[in-house]
């Protein structure tokens, strides 16, 4: 029978295929909404004309948004990353803002595209290299995370392992999925049906959205990992960021199934999460929990803070015994300390 187990994941488990980082967001949207005028019109050779074409697109959906609005808001937002936790936090904190919120998600989906397309799970990439599907992302925590979900399990099997394990991302991107989708296919030879139907039957839930569904599955606003996209699609899959505000209801159906999800699980797993209060708060189960251990990786944290993050994971279950792990490991160095104590 496979332990109950729920992966609590962040930005961290992105950067090992390619993609950015909190800061790394926040640099490159500064250089999508980097527009400046020559000559009293925007000047071609800075910003993104996407993004500038889809506040366009939003004024026909919204009488109350104004393009010159929201350019006045890209330099705002431009000129204030520097000094944000992230483009998350500037969007919270400024969640009154329609202009900002836009502008903001907007960039957040084109970011988070353009970093898919570079990564090692695009399968276009994989044209101008030899290496196999597994080599490419051998030195990652994919991989070890997959040697031990299917080690011991036949095909048969996969649906009891699939049922028994959850992901709450919070990250926008599907990496988690993608890479699923490709090796299941690869490992177990499914065809391209199957390996949607186990990866749609898993709890896999992203609390603040996602750039959009990846094709095969279920949803709406169908965009292939890293692919390019016109003015009109931009526009549709902003609509599918959340932020802060959005996510918190605490009466929401999907933060219930969250919270549900992690209060039934025996084994929690935190990995390359920023354990942001909010956060932490989002995924709080409450009273009763089955929880047995809980594991988290704490890469780049001092000691000072991984104190703090024992007492927040502590907080969670209040007064429930279990057995608490804490690496200060990137994800594919806790995985192989790990091997053996995260076994299916």
């Amino acid at each position: 029978m496979s332990i109950n187990t729920v992966f609590i994941i962040g930005a961290g488990t992105s950067t090992e295929v390619g993609l950015p980082t909190g800061e790394g967001l926040k640099d490159e949207i500064i250089k999508l909404l980097d527009y400046r005028t020559k000559r009293n019109r925007l000047d071609p050779n800075y910003g993104d004309p996407v993004i500038e074409s889809a506040f366009q697109i939003a004024t026909r959906y919204n009488n109350e948004i104004d393009r010159n609005k929201c350019l006045y808001a890209t330099k705002c937002i431009k000129e204030s990353m520097p000094g944000a936790i992230s483009i998350d936090n500037y969007i919270h904190d400024h969640r009154n803002d329609i202009h900002t919120t836009l502008c903001g998600k907007l960039a957040i989906v084109r970011s988070i595209l353009n970093a898919e397309r570079e990564s090692p799970l695009f399968s276009e990439n994989w044209r101008t290299d030899s290496r196999t599907f597994f080599e490419r992302l051998s030195e990652t925590w994919f991989v070890s995370f997959f040697k031990l979900f299917t080690e011991n399990c036949i095909r048969d099997d996969l649906d009891e392992r699939f049922n028994s394990t959850s992901f709450v991302i919070f990250n926008y991107d599907r990496c988690v999925e993608q890479f699923l989708y490709n090796a299941l296919r690869i490992y177990y030879r499914l065809p391209e049906a199957d390996a949607v139907n186990l990866i749609s039957n898993m709890k896999i839930f992203h609390p603040y959205g996602s750039v959009g569904t990846l094709p095969g599955f279920s949803g709406n606003d169908t965009i292939g990992f890293g692919s390019e996209l016109y003015s009109d699609q931009l526009f549709k899959l902003s609509r599918s960021i959340k932020t802060f505000t959005e996510s918190t209801d605490r009466n929401s159906s999907e933060i219930i199934k969250i919270r549900d999800c992690i209060k039934n699980a025996e084994r929690v797993v935190f990995l390359g999460f920023a354990f942001q209060r909010l956060n932490m708060k989002l995924i709080d189960p409450g009273e009763g929990t089955n929880l047995k251990e809980s594991f988290a990786s704490t890469y780049g944290f001092s000691k000072d803070a991984e104190e703090i993050i024992t007492k927040q994971i502590k907080y969670m279950y209040r007064k429930r015994i279990f057995q608490l792990f804490i690496q200060n490991k990137t994800c594919s160095e806790f995985f192989a300390h790990y091997d053996k104590n995260l076994e299916f």
